[in-house]
């Protein structure tokens, strides 16, 4: 378990203690980072002055201990500044071998390579968001609103509002960056 920053709090209240502390510390008090550290948490404190954010610096230090397998939770709440980034982040060309997830619980979003195995409940939503301006070969299977090998673009909203058919549905992607939003 990696705590990025005040993502302490979090890990705090599901009553679960961090391996590693990461990020420049704005949002942990002095107290918490002494009481962690004497309880065997690793610490790695950045500048605040950085060309990365916390959680990009959490995620190669992940990347560096050999995960192959990433959950983010946590990163969809706050600053759309930062919920921009972090969603561009999941399609970082050096995470592409990772399994890599953002989930708070309510909304899971993760980054369609080539096939996508979503795990729900008949009726939950999916949306399918491109990031590049195309992207090409969409096919679903088990939604709603079947895409059979269309294109979807970046300006419109076709893919949004979908709704899963069954426990398990998937999406296949030939060519482009897309994002899927399950809720």
């Amino acid at each position: 378990l990696i705590a990025v920053d005040g993502g302490y709090k979090i890990l705090r209240l599901l009553d679960l203690s961090p391996h590693w502390l990461i990020g420049d510390l704005d949002s942990v008090s002095q107290s918490a980072i002494r009481s962690m550290r004497s309880s065997g948490v690793r610490i790695q404190q950045f500048p605040a002055e950085k060309d990365e954010t916390d959680l990009e610096l959490a995620v190669l230090h992940a990347l560096g201990l050999g995960c192959a397998s990433i959950l983010l939770v946590g990163m969809l709440g706050g600053r759309i500044d930062h919920i921009l980034g972090n969603i561009h982040l999941l399609e970082d060309p050096r995470f592409a071998h990772l399994e890599l997830r953002a989930d708070d619980g309510l909304t899971e979003i993760c980054l369609v390579n080539e096939m996508l195995t979503l795990n729900g409940t008949p009726g939950d939503l999916v949306s399918l968001i491109p990031l590049s301006e195309t992207v090409q070969g969409v096919t679903t299977y088990k939604l709603k609103y079947p895409l059979l090998a269309e294109t979807l673009n970046r300006w419109q909203t076709r893919g949004i509002s979908n709704e899963m058919l069954d426990d398990t549905a998937l999406v296949k992607v030939e060519q482009g960056s897309l994002i899927c939003i399950h809720i």
